[in-house]
């Protein structure tokens, strides 16, 4: 029995050293990893061919999510592989880039561009900005 019991053990020490890639598959630190759009693309393609809605199209996605903003930019990319329009705009005092899937027209993320430092906190989000933490933001 002790021999069952080494094998099992060992093949637990084994399961629980490969748990970590599996882990860091489901939680990436860069959270541009987890935007999944319905059209795959490479770099180097003809983007604006692969489009399914416009920029014109985006904007008002931009726009409906957060009315009254001001767009200062849209720019049909590939990111984690998707072809997605990233749109850069000022809404209640803050600058945001939206991630707006190219296939379907959703919101497939939200980042706040002011800040910048890496620290891991809440600067993105899927989706629309349900929760009103007001963050440590400051003034420019």
């Amino acid at each position: 029995m002790p021999k069952y019991l080494h094998l099992s053990l060992a093949a637990f020490v084994a399961v629980l050293l490969l748990s970590p890639t599996a882990f860091a598959q489901d939680h990436h630190d860069d959270d541009d990893d987890d935007i999944h759009g319905t059209i795959p693309a490479e770099r180097g393609a003809d983007l604006a061919a692969l489009a399914k809605i416009t920029p014109a199209q985006a904007r008002m996605t931009a726009l409906k999510a957060y009315p009254g903003a001001d767009i200062d930019e849209v720019e049909l990319e590939v990111e984690n592989g998707f072809l997605v329009y990233e749109v850069e705009l000022k809404a209640n005092g803050e600058e945001l880039e939206l991630v707006i899937d190219a296939g379907d027209g959703s919101v497939l993320l939200t980042e706040r561009e002011d800040d910048d430092d890496d620290d891991g906190d809440d600067d993105m989000e899927h989706g629309q900005d349900d929760d009103d933490d007001g963050g440590s933001d400051s003034s420019r």
